[in-house]
């Protein structure tokens, strides 16, 4: 960020009974003091060096400062902290949280990949690529949702009904839901299955939330990658709102959930021994965030 006083700091003459600064001058600081949870859910489901897994990195490595990882790494976590673009990059490209979510020093590391960069990086994949990280991105939703379900005995519910019609011969019209609920049947057909229309809610929050439809490149693969990146940051909210259960932020959008998560302001203090990411102490919904942190492994301190 530029070190300019005079842009970056402004007075309140006669808003209150005394004149009150804003400054912007806490060196260390972030505004997304809560992504550590980001981070979190990715080791949890191992998802970005999944992806990251899928590419043949043909750069001469002497050469890379940014791995592929690091480079995915990053568009994901920008997009879940709702960093869409590229050009979002120059924003946080010294961030103190943003930097130590890829494994950097957080105050001495160095900065993360520019615009131009990140841009190389999403014109430079081809549909063979794009192809084998739809399927890892596929395949680690399968998984998370077999390792909640494990265990758990299955039945299939059948629905059967006639369709008559005036005029027209009757018509069978089966229903068949494979189900691990223990409800009634009726209930788990009428009030679960038949609400299976939520789904747009879902799309809603892919298209208002995380801007999946936010496709300004030139190159139709590019833009593909997009939205992988974009579907796998939601991965990682759908797994963060699941360790919410139970709590004010269990049936939270993603938009909420970056709010209330996320959009921390923090301070972070580094040592020798530690880090230590330093959060407001009145945070509205600090023990929500305690209990996924818990959820995702943390511990007391």
């Amino acid at each position: 960020m530029p070190d300019d006083t005079t842009r970056q700091s402004v007075i309140f003459n006669d808003l209150f009974g005394k004149p009150v600064v804003a400054r912007f001058d806490q060196p260390d600081a972030s505004s997304d003091g809560g992504a550590v949870l980001l981070k979190a859910c990715d080791v949890r489901l191992n998802l970005t060096q999944a992806l990251a897994n899928c590419l043949h990195d043909t750069r001469q490595q002497s050469k890379v400062a940014h791995s592929f990882h690091d480079l995915i790494r990053q568009r994901v976590y920008g997009i879940a902290c709702g960093y869409e673009d590229c050009n979002d990059a120059a924003r946080i490209g010294d961030d103190p949280v943003h930097k130590l979510l890829l494994d950097r020093d957080p105050i001495e590391g160095a900065a993360l990949a520019s615009q131009s960069t990140l841009s190389r990086f999403e014109n430079a994949l081809g549909p063979k690529s794009l192809m084998r990280m739809a399927t890892a991105l596929a395949d680690a939703v399968v998984a998370r949702h077999r390792k909640r379900r494990r265990g758990r005995v299955r039945r299939v519910i059948i629905k059967a009904e006639v369709v008559r019609l005036a005029g027209r011969e009757p018509k069978d019209n089966p229903r068949f839901v494979v189900t691990n609920l223990r409800r009634v049947p009726q209930r788990v057909y009428e009030v679960v299955y038949c609400q299976r229309a939520h789904i747009e809610n879902r799309i809603k929050e892919l298209h208002y939330g995380l801007a999946i439809d936010r496709t300004s490149c030139s190159s139709f693969w590019a833009n593909q990658l997009r939205v992988l990146l974009t579907a796998a940051a939601y991965v990682l909210m759908q797994e963060l709102r699941w360790r919410a259960a139970r709590s004010g932020c269990a049936a939270a959008q993603v938009t909420t959930l970056r709010e209330r998560l996320f959009k921390l302001g923090a301070w972070v203090e580094r040592s020798v021994r530690r880090i230590v990411i330093h959060l407001p102490d009145h945070t509205p919904w600090r023990s929500e965030w305690c209990q996924v942190a818990r959820a995702l492994g943390a511990a007391p301190s």
